[in-house]
């Protein structure tokens, strides 16, 4: 008896030691798979997009790299762009036929008709394995519900001819609302990314650049392309770094 065990063991170990590689042969592939720039709120149609050192990024991006468009591109999908700002979005269109582009939908951005712009791929969320989860950020923020009646007040201004209010300036004004509002969003996204079974999220929405690791879960912001210096999340083989522009 011993003897076929010890013979069951011969075939079976190398086997699993066989099937084992394989899965991190697998896992290795998806890793090597991952390669991304992904950037956040740019605005486009505010006067506070950085045009130019946005269409700076797009002509100097590494090939075979996806572009991962995180919510709130357009400012208002009411208004035209002015000349340069349409000019950044033919450029978009154009990289989606050499690369990847993935559109995530941002409360700014979400109701736009878009659905076809080059080969761009609209979303509400992307992911890449169970290593990263994109998303904008607005649909896990529950202050925005409860600040809706001022958001309508701010609609119905704009409606008759007056300048609409930038709530995100409003906030970012005030300091104490502000650092608390990007804490709760912080911990709203890692419970978010937790329970989707993801060890990093990348979010926008807050304009503001971070990259935090809580319990294990690690939560990236992308900020904004409204103010220098802007920032973009490089993900290389598995490994995720946020970047700020040089001028």
């Amino acid at each position: 008896m011993s003897i076929g065990i010890r013979n069951a063991s011969l075939v079976l170990f190398p086997l699993a030691r066989g099937m084992l590689q394989r899965i991190g042969n697998w896992f290795l592939l998806g890793l090597n798979n991952m390669k991304a720039i992904v950037v956040s709120d740019l605005h486009l149609g505010s006067t506070h997009f950085l045009s130019r050192e946005f269409e700076n990024l797009l002509r100097s991006l590494p090939k075979g790299f996806d572009l991962v468009l995180n919510g709130d591109v357009l400012d208002d999908c009411k208004n035209s762009l002015n000349p340069s700002h349409q000019q950044v979005l033919e450029l978009v269109r154009l990289e989606s036929y050499h690369r990847r582009v993935i559109w995530v939908r941002g409360n700014h951005d979400e109701s736009c008709p878009m659905s076809k712009l080059g080969e761009i791929s609209f979303k509400s969320e992307h992911a890449y394995d169970t290593q990263l989860l994109i998303i904008h950020g607005h649909k896990i923020d529950n202050v925005r519900k409860i600040v809706r009646g001022f958001l309508r007040i701010r609609d119905f201004i704009a409606s008759i001819g007056r300048n609409r209010i930038n709530l995100e300036i409003c906030v970012t004004k005030i300091r104490p609302l502000y650092k608390w509002y990007r804490s709760y969003l912080m911990r709203r996204a890692m419970s978010y990314a937790r329970k989707k079974g993801f060890r990093t999220i990348a979010c926008g929405h807050t304009h503001y650049p971070e990259d935090k690791i809580t319990d294990g879960i690690r939560y990236i912001n992308t900020g904004a392309w409204t103010k220098w210096p802007p920032f973009y999340l490089l993900v290389n083989n598995g490994e995720m770094s946020l970047r700020v522009l040089r001028r």
